[in-house]
């Protein structure tokens, strides 16, 4: 993988060895079609999907050069899968930090709302009254009146 060469392409007038045709006939054994009806050749662009799957399969595209130059893009696209996962996780504690406060919200709610019933019915003049009993304070038998007082230095204009 790492430490093979690779081996030099035949001349165009010598016969390729029997060992390296049966290895490339290996190879892309798994990606021959099955249909020997027609003898239509594959597009470029099939032929070279393939040839790059096979170099990401085998590991020989981190060996080539080409790797190198496309080091900042895959930085860049790493930085951006990290922050993404950073983010889901302060979303997800944010998330739960605000359904415990809605959830304490609630309970404060009913609490608020129950208090505010006892202190109606302990404010209420009968419920007074019951109280008051014990310490000698009654209820006034007369309804209650307003006085008006005049100053007696001044002259009426």
């Amino acid at each position: 993988m790492f430490g093979k060469k690779k081996e030099a392409a035949p001349l165009k007038n010598q016969p390729r060895s029997q060992e390296s045709t049966a290895k490339r006939r290996r190879s892309f054994s798994f990606f021959k079609t099955k249909n020997k009806k027609t003898d239509k050749k594959e597009p470029a662009s099939k032929i070279k999907l393939k040839r790059m799957l096979i170099n990401v399969l085998d590991g020989s595209f981190l060996v080539d050069g080409r790797l190198i130059n496309y080091a900042g893009i895959i930085g860049f696209a790493f930085v951006l899968t990290i922050a993404s996962i950073g983010n889901s996780y302060i979303v997800e504690r944010r998330i739960s930090r605000i359904e415990k406060l809605k959830k304490e919200n609630k309970d404060l709610r009913d609490e608020y709302i129950s208090t505010k019933s006892q202190l109606m019915y302990y404010t209420k003049m009968s419920e007074v009254a019951k109280k008051l009993e014990g310490r000698g304070i009654k209820s006034p038998l007369r309804p209650s009146f307003k006085l008006i007082v005049s100053k007696k230095g001044k002259k009426d204009e």
